[in-house]
Formats: C-alpha cells, sequence, structure tokens
C-alpha cells in the first residue's frame, strides 16, 4: 500500500480484498468510480481505494455495496490493515 495513503481526518483509504474468483486486473474496471476524486490502485489480492473525505459524497466507489463483485470482497481501512500485518509479522 503506497505510505501517502492514510486513513485520518482529511483521507479515507480503504484496502478491499479480493476472492480469487475475482481477484484480476481487469475487474477494476468494473468498479464504479469518479476519476475526479477517486484513486483505485489493483494489487495482487486486492483493491487499494482513496478518497479525500471532502470528497466522499463525490465516489461512487461505495455504489459496488451490495452488487455482484461485493459479494467476492472484503473491506478495511489502511489503518487495521496495517495493524493486522503487524499482528501477523509478530513473533508469538
Amino acid at each position: 500500500m503506497p505510505r501517502d495513503w492514510v486513513t485520518d481526518h482529511i483521507m479515507r483509504t480503504d484496502v478491499i480484498f479480493l476472492w480469487d474468483e475475482v481477484d484480476t486486473p481487469e475487474m477494476i474496471a468494473a468498479i464504479p468510480t469518479n476519476p475526479k476524486v477517486d484513486r483505485l490502485i489493483h494489487v495482487k489480492g486486492a483493491l487499494i481505494w482513496n478518497v479525500t473525505r471532502k470528497d466522499y459524497g463525490k465516489s461512487k466507489v461505495p455504489k459496488m455495496i451490495g452488487g455482484r463483485l461485493y459479494k467476492n470482497m472484503t473491506a478495511r481501512n489502511a489503518n487495521t490493515t496495517r495493524k493486522l500485518l503487524a499482528l501477523m509479522s509478530s513473533d508469538r
């Protein structure tokens, strides 16, 4: 995940983890976006979505909720994703 993509009072960044059936670079075209406000990239196993909080209402990405693709993914914000990574990486 790009380091400048954060979840804070200015920005919102979500990592959308994809099931294997939909994990292809081409599937990004099936996600509604507003190119003026949404930044959406595909990495193996996930989409990373970033938008400023002031432009969240202009984003089209939340419109995918309830759709066919939505049933094959789960989303977590950037802070939670980093915490999960730290938990998985720690020696227990």
